[in-house]
């Protein structure tokens, strides 16, 4: 009976040892499992932030290739009104240069013609500051969100935004060139009177 109760308090000493053992292993496990679930929230945290910037990136990709095709559209009417411009300018010059005489008379044909080219590019100007305009505004809501100095986008918008000036300065000059039309005008006709 000694023996037993001896043999009985090893057993029950053993048992609460392994029950200790066991109870801190489970805390160990609960503890190491909770951290596997953060980090497994991390990483599809970071899988769906991954997907939607990969998405974004996507998109504004498509709409740098956007702007670009409109960039073009827009040098090209640029070059086009640039060209205009300077057979205008070239034929003003020369009107200019030639002195006015009491024998000199223009042709109604070719007052006509130089009307219907100043009229030309005035339209034309009107018509490319209006699509610059409304092309440079759309490029200006798409790029709402985005706040970038140096991106892409940014910078062919700020470009947009140079040239839109530029073609502003060139329909101004574009009217400066019909007031000197109509001023040539109003001097043929005093000189035929």
């Amino acid at each position: 009976p000694a023996n037993n109760s001896v043999l009985m308090g090893k057993v029950k000493d053993e048992l609460e040892n392994l029950e200790s053992e066991l109870s801190a292993r489970i805390t160990e496990f609960r503890e190491q499992c909770r951290m596997i679930e953060e980090e497994d929230d991390r990483l599809m945290t970071n899988s769906i932030r991954l997907k939607v910037l990969q998405c974004d990136v996507e998109r504004l990709s498509a709409q740098q290739v956007d702007t670009q095709k409109k960039f073009e559209m827009a040098e090209a009417r640029h070059n086009e009104i640039n060209q205009d411009l300077s057979l205008l300018n070239d034929e003003l010059n020369r009107l200019s240069s030639v002195k006015s005489s009491a024998n000199q008379t223009w042709s109604d044909s070719r007052r006509d013609e130089m009307y219907r080219t100043a009229i030309l590019v005035g339209d034309k100007l009107r018509r490319l500051d209006k699509d610059l305009n409304d092309t440079i505004s759309q490029i200006n809501r798409s790029n709402e969100a985005l706040d970038h100095g140096s991106d892409p986008i940014s910078m062919i918008t700020r470009t947009l935004n140079m040239q839109l000036q530029s073609l502003k300065w060139i329909e101004s000059q574009g009217h400066r060139i019909e007031e000197r039309v109509n001023y040539f005008e109003g001097c043929r006709k005093a000189h035929d009177q």
